[in-house]
């Protein structure tokens, strides 16, 4: 995944709704999640999480704490490349925020432009940050997720309020050698709300801690670096550079369409489109079969394996053309997905669908239930029909034909469904 935009809050339910609309107002070409942690919230903060679709995470804590601990488990959480990372109460105003963002460049991180905002009045008032009051405060910014990890993540020895972010710029340009590159071709609005009448007070023991961490000069979280587990991308990747015949299908084209019912539409000149190649047996003996065949896998390798002998190449389901395909199957893929992942796909899969176009999906099930980046890898994240059914409505799709299910290994059944628009 791209981008992964994340952010902590706690009892901001009106600000953060304001927050969550200017994010998901926005036209995306690439695929991004969006993930607040609620850090033990007594208003309406699930409700406004569920009406715009994040990812919810709730901490039970009933004091204020500085929001270090919160903002962890969101950065942990996170699967995007590059995190945007920012307050909950700081609005997009630019509508190309998120994917101006993401135009991050190694050795750099990215802080937008923000100024107070009063969304009574919907008026602009003073700017908090930006290339002329240059302080890199991620109120809306961007960075590699590999460098968040390497400093790891925002230091939790601050519980107070206050310098946790000063500390956190000084690991990344310090620790870490990274430039700030302050964009203010980005705008982000934060909400005017009241302050604590007795801030500068409570800020004192932050203020502290930060000289002394200064002092010390250790520029790293307390708990060190976090080890970065593999993504699924790279695992892919790694996958196919090493033709490793346990993760990369070798099944053949009469497997997989009788299997997916599909043989009797993949006929002369018919617009196809495979997800995930393997090996690269089923594309060939589909390509050969005179359709005009196209692929859709995450792995570059994998690709260029097909290259030869397919119409186009895609690495990214938002690259699709809309309203081409008049059939797209896929074959041992949606269990190495995770439920938001496999949503993403097929919304993706429908929009290039013709109207009268057929998704054909294998899906694996089993007693097991497990979405971590561990089952994805190996293929064990598992679904039935039912849990199926419900990802295809939330895409926007109906099941108008299912299989019946087929024993396949430890205590795993494979089945099909046809999804349309």
């Amino acid at each position: 995944m791209k981008c992964s935009v994340v952010m902590a809050s706690k009892d901001r339910a009106g600000m953060l709704a304001r927050t969550l609309q200017s994010i998901r107002s926005q036209n995306v070409s690439f695929e991004y999640e969006v993930i607040v942690v609620d850090d033990g919230s007594k208003d309406d903060t699930e409700k406004a999480c569920k009406q715009f679709d994040v990812r919810y995470f709730r901490l039970e804590n009933p004091i204020y704490r500085n929001p270090s601990v919160a903002r962890n488990v969101g950065y942990r959480a996170a699967v995007g490349d590059i995190i945007i990372a920012q307050s909950d109460d700081v609005m997009h105003h630019t509508s190309t925020a998120i994917e101006q963002l993401c135009e991050l460049k190694e050795g750099e991180f990215c802080i937008a432009q923000v100024y107070y905002y009063d969304p009574m009045r919907k008026r602009q008032l003073q700017r908090l940050v930006g290339s002329k009051y240059p302080r890199p405060f991620f109120f809306l910014g961007s960075l590699w997720r590999s460098d968040l990890y390497a400093v790891g993540g925002n230091d939790e020895d601050f519980t107070s309020p206050g310098y946790d972010d000063d500390w956190f710029a000084d690991c990344l340009i310090r620790g870490l050698g990274l430039k700030c590159r302050f964009e203010d071709s980005i705008v982000g609005y934060h909400q005017i709300h009241p302050r604590l009448a007795n801030l500068k007070e409570l800020v004192e023991p932050s203020k502290r801690l930060y000289a002394q961490k200064v002092a010390e000069g250790k520029f790293i979280s307390s708990g060190g670096a976090w080890e970065m587990e593999e993504s699924v991308r790279d695992w892919w990747e790694r996958m196919h550079r090493q033709d490793e015949k346990q993760f990369l299908s070798g099944y053949t084209g009469k497997q997989v369409w009788e299997f997916l019912n599909i043989e009797q539409l993949l006929n002369q000149g018919t617009k196809a489109l495979e997800i995930g190649v393997g090996l690269g047996v089923c594309t060939r003996d589909v390509a050969e079969r005179g359709v005009e065949l196209s692929v859709l896998d995450i792995s570059e390798v994998g690709l260029n394996r097909v290259r030869d002998f397919t119409h186009k190449q895609h690495q990214s389901g938002s690259e699709l053309p809309s309203s081409y395909f008049e059939v797209v199957f896929s074959h041992a893929v949606a269990q190495h997905m995770s439920d938001d992942d496999l949503v993403t796909q097929i919304r993706e899969v429908l929009r290039a669908l013709t109207n009268d176009g057929i998704f054909a999906m294998q899906f694996a099930d089993s007693p097991q239930r497990c979405q971590s980046l561990k089952a994805q890898r190996q293929g064990g994240v598992c679904r039935n029909l039912d849990e199926i059914r419900e990802l295809v409505n939330k895409a926007g799709g109906r099941i108008v034909w299912n299989s019946e299910p087929v024993h396949f290994a430890n205590k795993a059944e494979w089945a099909a469904v046809h999804i349309r628009k």
